[in-house]
């Protein structure tokens, strides 16, 4: 079985963290230094509601995931060549976000929606491209 949908947005990581000493309660509050995390992954799951109405899946899953995201200026000519992408110009994205940490945010958003743990996940294939359409393109495969 395949699950297979695309999600608009600026995909964001999960994984790094920001503490802080709160007095008032004498202890140390770790938050997600994405402040767009939560949101994110609200997005996600609801496109993925929407996607599979199936039961939960309890074996293991096989994650294809193509995080996509606008180009630079700087990848585009100038002048009359300005909307023309230059020769010079990369199909992957080298910097910007760790894929690690993309991949996080959408195992954890599926969880319970499509799958019960994202511990399930035993092979991820991702990439950071660029393109036309920002957002996040997932196909989870049931394997039997």
């Amino acid at each position: 079985m395949r699950i297979a949908f695309f999600v608009p947005g600026v995909p964001r990581p999960q994984g790094s963290k920001t503490a802080f000493y709160i007095k008032t309660i004498k202890r140390v509050v770790q938050m997600d230094a994405c402040k767009d995390l939560k949101p994110w992954r609200a997005t996600v799951a609801a496109f993925a509601r929407e996607a599979y109405q199936g039961p939960i899946i309890t074996g293991p899953v096989s994650m294809i995931v193509d995080f996509v995201f606008a180009r630079p200026v700087n990848h585009y000519g100038s002048g009359k060549n300005a909307a023309r992408l230059k020769e010079s110009a990369p199909v992957r994205m080298s910097n910007g976000y760790d894929l690690d940490k993309l991949q996080r945010s959408i195992g954890d958003a599926l969880t319970g929606i499509v799958y019960r743990d994202d511990k399930q996940i035993d092979q991820w294939h991702a990439q950071k491209i660029y393109g036309d359409k920002t957002g996040v393109t997932i196909t989870v495969e049931v394997e039997t």
